[in-house]
């Protein structure tokens, strides 16, 4: 049988928080180099970077907000 999950650790919603700013900065450190260079690639990488790095912001705030509800029930 499968065993329903328990709710994440402090540290696994840190290190989500953590892996969103890293991509966060490797987003504008990218946009940076690409706004300096004449070539098309930079910008795709920082455009992915940048969208990496909501996805793990929103993961980050859904561990969290799940183990808000899951602490006042």
């Amino acid at each position: 049988m499968l065993e329903r999950a328990g709710k994440p650790a402090f540290h696994q919603r840190i290190v989500w928080l953590l892996i969103a700013l890293a991509f966060a900065a490797s987003a504008v450190a990218q946009a940076i180099v690409a706004s300096s260079m004449a070539e098309w690639w930079p910008v795709v990488v920082a455009a992915v970077l940048a969208i990496l790095a909501v996805l793990s912001g929103l993961v980050a705030a859904r561990r969290w907000d799940d183990s808000r509800r899951r602490h006042l029930q």
